[in-house]
């Protein structure tokens, strides 16, 4: 069963193992750099917004909301899944997306939760049409990252949309 659980000091360290690995480099270019975490208590309050997705009691992949929009009802979505759970991604990714949106729509009371995918990463924006999002457009060039501008995908779904098939 997949659920998401809240990032604790004993959990801490996968956050840090997953932040020195190259293959999670694009999830956590948005965040700090790992040696300004500091200790695993600095790691937990930087991801207080953040949860662990579990398949059952192995910790499979991170979900982490940011940039808060209280004034219009929206929040930012970024997700990570391990690069060794060969389960079934799509099942963990999916279903922490439906998660994430019904903390968001039911507990918030939000609007919209929106993610932004580099256009070069064609499975992961396949599901998230999967996942019941809708492509709202590209931006062009929006991000520099490794020397390079790389356009992003902008995805979002809406309360009515998740309520409607949730």
């Amino acid at each position: 069963m997949i659920n998401l659980t809240n990032i604790t000091l004993e959990t801490a360290q996968m956050i840090r193992k997953w932040a020195g690995d190259k293959y999670y480099e694009e999830f956590f270019r948005r965040h700090p750099p790992v040696f300004a975490w500091g200790d695993d208590q600095n790691i937990v309050t930087a991801f207080s917004t953040s949860y662990f997705i579990r398949d059952d009691d192995q910790i499979v992949g991170l979900m982490s909301l940011a940039n808060y929009d209280t004034q219009h009802k929206m929040v930012e979505m970024g997700l990570l899944i391990d690069k060794e759970y060969k389960k079934d991604n799509l099942k963990a990714y999916t279903s922490a997306c439906v998660q994430a949106a019904d903390y968001v729509f039911n507990y918030l009371g939000y609007n919209k939760m929106y993610t932004k995918v580099l256009t070069h990463r064609g499975k992961l924006r396949s599901n998230m049409d999967k996942a019941g999002f809708t492509r709202n457009g590209t931006l062009p060039q929006n991000v520099f990252w490794k020397g390079e501008f790389h356009d992003e995908d902008v995805y979002s779904i809406l309360a009515r949309d998740f309520k409607e098939n949730y």
